[in-house]
């Protein structure tokens, strides 16, 4: 996987190929394809292993936060912020919208990395009564995902303050989570 990571990092995701990953292996291209089943099942692999090593940085900073409209929020920029520095997880976000949603829809990855990271955050607000428990799950996690490489886009681009992203997350996000 190492690999494959310094020949995104020099080719991009979209041009790297399978047989740039086994050059830059020392292997066989079918040596390759015993360990992934093709190119997608790699990127998938990859996007595992950054968005977990992520995750226990993130859950650490969000276990400090004092409610589950700031762990939510903060959680969102703290992801968004990291994410867009790990060189892998910024060639994803720099990504064509079309290739990345087909890769993160068709496999469900997207719904799954955000159901490992919010998970227990969510179903704990749902039994403390600050989230409502009507909403389906899968759905939610697919739309935090959503926000988060909305939010990596926004930041790589855009010139706008930590508070001003706390603030639309508050405006725009945070009451589809309300109960009652």
């Amino acid at each position: 996987m190492r690999a494959a990571e310094r020949c995104i990092d020099r080719h991009g995701i979209r041009k790297t190929t399978m047989d740039d990953i086994a050059r830059e292996a020392g292997i066989s291209r079918p040596s390759v394809y015993r360990y992934f089943q093709d190119r997608e099942d790699l990127l998938i692999a990859l996007m595992a292993e950054h968005s977990r090593a992520l995750n226990e940085r993130a859950h650490r900073f969000i276990e400090q936060q004092p409610t589950f409209e700031d762990a939510l929020v903060e959680g969102l920029l703290y992801v968004a912020d990291h994410g867009r520095r790990d060189p892998f997880t910024r060639h994803l976000v720099k990504m064509d919208d079309s290739e990345l949603t087909d890769v993160l829809d068709s496999t469900g990855s997207a719904a799954d990395f955000a159901r490992e990271f919010w998970g227990g955050y969510l179903d704990a607000a749902v039994q403390r009564g600050e989230m409502s428990a009507e909403l389906d799950t899968r759905e939610v996690y697919r739309w935090l995902a959503e926000v988060g490489l909305m939010l990596m886009r926004l930041m790589e681009r855009d010139q706008n303050t930590a508070d001003e992203y706390r603030s639309m997350i508050r405006t725009f996000v945070l009451p589809a989570f309300r109960s009652g």
